[in-house]
């Protein structure tokens, strides 16, 4: 914990609205980490979701870690306008990606309760301060398990969404070892097409899961998509008995195997190498450095050395 005891993370508090299509606004706020194991920090929500185009601007508001100067100068111009992908901090503009800015809309409009703040990278982080880039991403892992929750975006709704995620937490309802019902090709088709998404590919994933939801936390994961929710176990429990009915049937399936693999990871010991303040190193073999590029080969990044930084920082 002392490597953390001064570090430091922004929040997003994002105003609530009903109407879907008016502009996105919000604030933000410095907490410092806390020092304590078991830690206590405010609920906050951590977002595992895929960047859909680069940002083009950085948010303002300074951490007070000896960074500062990297936001100091980054600052927008105030603006009374918004284009579609776009939020407004403290009444200045960000430029944000169109699957973040699809999350944050729905997000505002399902949560009408408790206000609970926002840990999203692109938001939270300077995107723009190379130094203070390089710190935060050291902490990813820490940040996604002090989280109270993870939310998966697997993106918006399309014409058959809702009866994918439908299903998805229907058959994850009950035990893994229940016979799979005969599905139809819509349903399919439906569930095929979400297991296909974006972000089933991204290699980031593995730590946000392993670490927002290692051991006890299993059920702080939430699956979303558009304003249709699920859990992981059940995405999980789902996954478990479509392989089953695929090796029984040859039907299709895609990433069910990539599904299991990712929670076979966060309840294994990278999952105790990755746990924010009960993090430990562990010597064994199948989580060496190779055996891991190894084994999370098939995830994509931007950038290649992000492999590598996705699973040990």
């Amino acid at each position: 914990m002392e490597a953390h005891s001064r570090a430091q993370i922004r929040l997003l508090y994002l105003e609530r609205s009903v109407d879907y299509s008016s502009p996105l606004t919000g604030r933000l706020e410095v907490h410092s980490l806390p020092r304590s194991v078991p830690p206590t920090l405010r609920s906050f929500v951590a977002l595992s979701y895929t960047w859909s185009n680069a940002i083009s601007d950085a948010v303002p508001v300074p951490i007070h870690d000896g960074l500062a100067n990297d936001s100091a100068t980054l600052s927008s111009p105030r603006s009374t306008t918004a284009t579609p992908d776009c939020i407004f901090i403290d009444g200045k503009p960000l430029p944000i990606g169109e699957n973040l800015a699809a999350f944050l809309r729905h997000s505002r409009r399902c949560n009408q309760g408790e206000n609970i703040p926002l840990w999203i990278d692109a938001i939270c982080i300077n995107q723009k301060g190379d130094r203070e880039k390089s710190q935060q991403i050291s902490l990813i892992g820490f940040i996604y398990s002090l989280a109270t929750k993870v939310v998966v975006w697997l993106g918006p709704p399309t014409a058959n969404s809702d009866l994918g995620m439908k299903w998805l937490d229907k058959l994850g309802s009950g035990s893994p070892y229940w016979k799979m019902p005969l599905l139809s090709s819509r349903t399919l088709t439906a569930i095929q097409n979400l297991l296909l998404r974006r972000w089933w590919t991204r290699v980031w994933i593995i730590q946000e899961i392993v670490a927002g939801g290692f051991h006890i936390k299993l059920h702080a994961i939430e699956v979303w998509c558009g304003e249709r929710t699920t859990t992981w176990m059940r995405v999980v429990i789902a996954a478990a008995r479509m392989r089953a009915y695929r090796d029984d049937r040859r039907q299709y399936f895609p990433n069910i195997d990539r599904v299991l693999e990712l929670d076979a990871l966060r309840d294994s010991a990278l999952g105790l190498s990755l746990a924010g303040p009960y993090r430990c190193n562990i010597e064994s073999p199948l989580h060496s450095p190779t055996a891991m590029l190894i084994r999370c080969r098939r995830y994509d990044s931007t950038d290649p050395k992000d492999k590598v930084d996705a699973i040990y920082h």
